[in-house]
């Protein structure tokens, strides 16, 4: 191997590692967490930087009926109801996570958490959607060009 070898390598690893540091470090932070159901937005909590305001961490139990969508804000968990349709979601300054939903499939429970720009969480039985966008009015840019 020569000189030249071994300085392509080290550039290619630096690069790697710059790569590697922009994509854990480079999470866009979020303004709003934006609650919806069926396309109509349920709730915002305000989000400081990489965590939820204080006032806003608790829990959210979203009662899916017939007659529409009912919710309520709980500092504690709350008891789950038995034979209606809910999500419970889980605000804290960690991120915001589904904590149980009676769906047959529980992808969105399993989902990891999210705190960035973003990222979202999504319940299709439900058609249920927990999003962290930008500031309010202010739509977050994704990868699609208009």
């Amino acid at each position: 191997m020569t000189r030249a070898d071994f300085l392509l390598i080290g550039i290619c690893l630096l690069a790697a590692a710059v790569l590697a540091v922009w994509f854990v470090l480079g999470g866009r932070e979020g303004r709003t967490l934006r609650i919806s159901c069926d396309g109509k937005l349920l709730e915002t909590v305000a989000v400081d930087g990489r965590g939820l305001v204080a006032n806003g961490a608790g829990y959210y139990l979203f009662l899916f009926e017939e007659s529409g969508t009912t919710w309520e804000r709980f500092e504690t968990y709350p008891e789950v109801p038995e034979g209606v349709s809910y999500n419970l979601l889980s605000v804290s300054e960690s991120g915001v996570s589904v904590e149980a939903a009676d769906c047959r499939d529980q992808i969105c429970v399993r989902h990891r958490s999210i705190s960035s720009g973003g990222e979202s969480i999504i319940c299709l039985p439900h058609r249920f959607v927990a999003e962290i966008a930008g500031r309010a009015g202010e739509e977050t840019p994704d990868g699609m060009v208009r």
